[in-house]
């Protein structure tokens, strides 16, 4: 049960980003990694912490 809030935690962080290099509020965007960062890894994060929160809320 902790692991599934760490997983929703880790992802969510990941998804906000650091505010320069990765995650929905980053400031440098031309660069390859930055392309693939907004259209496969930052969907990928947020989907995973999503269905990690689902899961949790609706195993009960």
């Amino acid at each position: 049960m902790r692991f599934g809030w760490v997983c929703v935690f880790v992802f969510g962080l990941r998804a906000i980003g650091d505010f320069k290099y990765v995650g929905l509020f980053k400031r440098v965007k031309e660069t390859r990694f930055a392309t693939y960062d907004t259209f496969l890894f930052t969907p990928l994060c947020l989907w995973l912490g999503f269905t990690f929160y689902c899961t949790l809320i609706y195993s009960h």
